[in-house]
């Protein structure tokens, strides 16, 4: 299985941060976020689902994983700053043991999270949210000339990430949050060669508590094909990239 497909694994190399906020000075702590807590010790667990789509033979392949991540220690950034360890463990069946697979890290300045993920720098909240409000989640992401979303850096291109909703309430899997924010990351429905949709929900003092991706390009490889006319996740043939749905089941509460 592709490394991209579901974590969106981060390296340590290329690590530097920035302050990228577009709302000038803010009162907000340059070191935390209610929305991605980053005290050691916290933790959160998910039920991951997959689709993959390929089109060497046109399979459709689903898969499910867990997935628990704990924040670990803050460590030197090698710039004179300090990031925070976020350690990925992953289990395939619900009675197995988790066991450690990789360790992200992020910081937050000056109310600006940013990750590294699979050495891919991302902007993932501008706080204070306010609805409207947009960023380039994805600007220091360049493209790499690929034509597949299972392993290439193309599709990130050009997303305009903004919030959608700001203070509202959300319940999955039995669990209620009073107080959640949904940035919408792309959204594209795509009827030409490429199908774009992601947004991600946070919720105060936990973090992620929903994410869908759907990623997937279309490549029928004749001119005249007869599936052209519809949207590219409706054709049968051709389609590469994936689908990813990330649900909480579980964090650590005080």
């Amino acid at each position: 299985m592709n490394r991209l497909l579901f974590f969106f694994l981060i390296g340590f190399s290329a690590l530097v941060f920035s302050n990228c906020s577009d709302d000038g000075g803010t009162d907000i702590d340059s070191s935390s976020t209610p929305f991605f807590p980053l005290e050691t010790g916290h933790w959160v667990e998910y039920k991951l689902d997959s689709v993959i789509y390929d089109d060497f033979d046109n399979s459709v392949t689903n898969t499910e994983r867990y997935l628990r991540i704990e924040v670990g220690e803050q460590v030197n950034d090698g710039v004179g700053g300090t990031l925070t360890e976020l350690f990925l463990f992953e289990k395939v069946n619900p009675t197995d043991n988790y066991s450690l697979e990789k360790v992200w890290f992020a910081k937050v300045d000056n109310g600006v999270l940013e990750t590294v993920e699979d050495n891919l720098r991302f902007i993932k909240l501008d706080l204070p949210p306010t609805t409207g409000k947009s960023w380039e989640g994805n600007q220091f992401i360049f493209p790499d000339n690929g034509d597949n979303p299972n392993n290439s850096t193309d599709f990130y291109e050009g997303w305009d990430y903004f919030y959608e909703e700001v203070g509202s309430p959300f319940e999955i899997n039995g669990l209620s949050f009073n107080n959640t924010v949904l940035v919408n990351e792309v959204d594209e429905f795509g009827i030409v060669t490429t199908h774009r949709i992601g947004y991600t929900r946070y919720a105060e003092n936990v973090g992620v508590v929903r994410k869908h991706w759907e990623m997937v390009i279309e490549n029928c490889g004749t001119p005249g094909c007869s599936e052209k006319e519809l949207p590219v996740i409706d054709r049968s043939i051709g389609r590469k990239g994936f689908f990813v749905d990330w649900y909480l089941i579980d964090y650590k509460r005080d």
